[in-house]
C-alpha cells in the first residue's frame, strides 16, 4: 500500500517522509515568523506617494506622472513674471482703472459672492476649456469663475501686489473691502474650487461622451487628491503661486467692480478708489456715498499690499 504523509499545519500530502520534511522546514516558519508592517517615512515630492526607502522615493519620483505638470505650472509661473514686470514699467494701475470705468460694462447693482458660493454659469466652450486639461484644469476653472467679465458677482479678491503676504478681498457680511493672508485665503480658494469642480462636471456632463466621461472622471480622482496634499509640499505652493499671479493679472477687473460699489458719484473717481485701498481705507455700502465716513485698516494687524512684501516673486508659504 503507498505510504502517504501529511503535513499536519497545512494538510498537505507526500508520498515519503523527505518530502514532507523538506515541505515542513517552509510552513513552519511561514507559520511562526512574524510579519512587520512596512515603515513608509520617504514622501515623493510632487504627488505626496509614500515610500519604505529613499531609494524607491527616488525611483518613483523620476517617473511621477505629476512631476511634468509641477514643471509646466513653474516654468509657466516664471515666465509670467518676467512678462508682468516688462508691462509694469509701461503703465500705470491708474491708467488701466479708467479704461475699465469708461467702459460702462459693469452693473453697479451686483450682490458679490462668497467663496465657494460662486455663480457658474459658465458657457459650454469654458466648461470644454476646463475638463480638456489635467490638474492645471483647476487654475482655469478658478480663471472662469472668479475672474470671468461676464459674472462680476464672483468678483471676491485680487493681489494688487505679486510680493506682499497680503491679499484684499470683498467681505459679504458687512460689505467692506479687507486684507487677508494669501497662503490661508488661497489653500480656501483652490479647496472650494474642487468641490465645485465636481458640481461643474455633473452640471455639464451631458456634453461629453461616454469617452470624454470616462477620462474626466479620472482627472477629477488626481484633483480631488490634492486636498490631502500638505500646506507645505511644494505642489501646493506652486498652485498658490500661479493663483497669486493670475489674481494679480486680473485685480483691474475686480477693482473695477469693486468702484462700481463703492463709488457711484461723479466726485469720486477710479484714481480715489486706488489711493483709498493701497492706504487701507474701506467704505461701507450705502445708498449715498458722500454721506459717509472712510474707515481706517490698523495697518499693524494687517498691512497694505504694498507694506508687506517679500524679497522674491513668490509668496512665503
Amino acid at each position: 500500500m503507498e505510504t502517504i504523509c501529511v503535513c499536519t499545519k497545512c494538510n498537505k500530502k507526500y508520498q515519503s517522509k523527505s518530502g514532507l520534511w523538506k515541505h515542513q522546514l517552509k510552513c513552519n516558519k511561514q507559520k511562526t515568523d512574524p510579519v512587520k508592517e512596512e515603515v513608509k517615512e520617504y514622501n515623493c515630492m510632487y504627488c505626496a506617494k509614500s515610500f519604505g526607502t529613499n531609494f524607491n522615493k527616488n525611483r518613483h519620483q523620476n517617473n511621477c506622472r505629476m512631476k511634468n505638470v509641477f514643471i509646466e505650472l513653474k516654468n509657466d509661473f516664471n515666465n509670467k513674471i518676467e512678462l508682468l514686470k516688462k508691462d509694469i514699467e509701461n503703465k500705470t494701475s491708474n491708467k488701466v482703472y479708467n479704461k475699465y470705468i469708461n467702459s460702462g460694462t459693469i452693473n453697479s447693482k451686483i450682490t458679490i459672492n462668497k467663496i465657494g458660493n460662486e455663480s457658474l454659469e459658465l458657457t459650454n466652450d469654458e466648461v470644454r476649456k476646463i475638463f480638456n486639461k489635467e490638474v492645471e484644469g483647476l487654475l482655469t476653472f478658478i480663471e472662469f469663475a472668479n475672474f470671468n467679465e461676464r459674472l462680476p458677482s464672483n468678483h471676491s479678491f485680487c493681489s494688487t501686489s505679486l510680493e506682499s503676504k497680503y491679499l484684499s478681498k470683498y467681505n459679504v457680511e458687512d460689505k467692506t473691502i479687507q486684507k487677508d493672508r494669501k497662503k490661508y485665503y488661497f489653500d480656501q480658494v483652490i479647496t472650494k474650487a474642487i468641490d465645485n469642480l465636481e458640481y461643474l462636471y455633473n452640471k455639464f456632463k451631458t456634453i461629453f461622451t461616454l469617452k470624454q466621461q470616462k477620462e474626466i472622471e479620472e482627472k477629477l480622482i488626481n484633483i480631488k487628491n490634492i486636498k490631502s496634499y500638505d500646506l507645505n509640499s511644494k505642489f501646493i505652493k506652486e498652485l498658490i503661486n500661479q493663483l497669486n499671479l493670475l489674481s494679480y493679472n486680473k485685480k483691474d477687473m475686480v477693482m473695477n467692480t469693486w468702484n462700481n460699489l463703492y463709488y457711484e458719484s461723479d466726485s469720486d473717481s477710479a484714481e480715489d478708489f486706488t489711493q483709498d485701498l493701497n492706504k487701507g481705507i474701506i467704505r461701507k455700502q450705502m445708498g449715498n456715498i458722500q454721506n459717509q465716513k472712510p474707515v481706517l485698516i490698523d495697518k499693524r494687524e494687517y498691512g497694505s499690499d504694498s507694506d508687506l512684501s517679500d524679497s522674491e516673486n513668490s509668496i512665503e508659504v
